[in-house]
């Protein structure tokens, strides 16, 4: 997907888990907005990029967006609304691919323990990710 170089230097990037058993990522499709939850204030921003992380059995990217909406909180969960750029990704990234590329293989997201719904990547870890898809 062609970017301008200026707007994946200047970007933040996130990674949010999708739980198969919940996020039925099967038929996105580009240019469709969904809303997302989590029980932690997101810091997402409009404009951010964001990684799909199908969590576990699949452990892979499984697509991009980009975010339209920021938290809101409702009741005791924040929504948040993402417009995704892609279908789902016909080679998905897996965790041994991820792992393998140097920066990326250091981002929260692999770090032992529970993950929350969203995680902050550095810049270069964003942009290497973001080459690899």
């Amino acid at each position: 997907m062609p970017l301008a170089w200026e707007v994946l230097l200047e970007t933040n990037y996130w990674v949010v888990k999708a739980k198969p058993s919940q996020n039925d990522l099967s038929d996105v499709q580009a240019g469709r907005e969904l809303k997302w939850y989590t029980a932690k204030r997101p810091r997402l921003q409009p404009g951010d990029r964001v990684f799909i992380w199908s969590a576990s059995p699949k452990l892979r990217i499984e697509g991009l967006a980009e975010v339209s909406r920021a938290g809101t909180r409702v009741g005791g969960v924040f929504i948040f609304r993402l417009r995704h750029l892609t279908p789902p990704l016909p080679n998905p990234v897996d965790i041994h691919e991820c792992k393998r590329l140097r920066h990326v293989r250091q981002a929260s997201f692999f770090k032992p323990g529970p993950m929350g719904t969203v995680a902050k990547l550095l810049p270069e870890q964003g942009r290497e990710l973001f080459s690899a898809i």
